[in-house]
């Protein structure tokens, strides 16, 4: 059985609708960029050319990187066999001088989404289920900067309800998904 990504669960509650198709469609493409970058970055591979479009961001997040104590994986495909979901968090880390973990979420747009929240309480759920003993005590998302300067890690801990909260709102949202689409 094919299971649903948070991020396609989430897609209906995400407006896209204000964006030029053409200016939409450039920005998904270096989202998917910067990301592949990042990764290559921090698993140590042999990173080609970057793109000017994407430098700054990259420059963004090597500014932040020092930031980080460990970083326990990067883009790990994650299921949930129970709730027939899976998602790939952008990474488990610790930063220096917490005892705890941070599951943060990369992100290129200026302008946050709510739906930022929801997916990465999700996202700590599904690490949950992989790492029960690692304690994920804060999620957030972590802006780079499209001029290159230090990314912002915008913490989505309690807002909106917490942490469970959110997840729970996920879990709504994917009893729909499931219904709608006969799974």
């Amino acid at each position: 059985m094919k299971y649903p990504s948070v991020t396609q669960v989430l897609a209906p509650w995400t407006d896209w609708s204000k964006i030029p198709p053409d200016k939409l469609e450039f920005a998904k493409t270096r989202g998917s960029q910067i990301h592949q970058i990042i990764h290559s970055i921090l698993e140590g591979l042999w990173v080609p050319s970057i793109p000017d479009t994407c430098a700054p961001y990259i420059e963004s997040f090597r500014l932040w990187m020092p930031s980080v104590a460990e970083f326990v994986f990067v883009e790990k495909p994650l299921v949930d066999p129970v709730r027939k979901f899976k998602g790939t968090p952008d990474s488990l880390i610790r930063f220096h001088g917490d005892k705890g973990y941070t599951l943060p979420d990369w992100k290129s747009p200026v302008v946050q989404s709510r739906s930022w929240w929801v997916q990465t309480a999700t996202y700590r759920k599904l690490a949950q289920l992989e790492y029960p003993d690692l304690p994920i005590e804060r999620i957030g998302s972590l802006q780079l900067s499209p001029e290159g300067r230090p990314a912002k890690f915008r913490e989505h801990t309690s807002e909106y309800g917490g942490m469970e909260y959110l997840y729970s709102v996920f879990l709504n949202l994917l009893c729909g998904f499931q219904f709608f689409n006969g799974r």
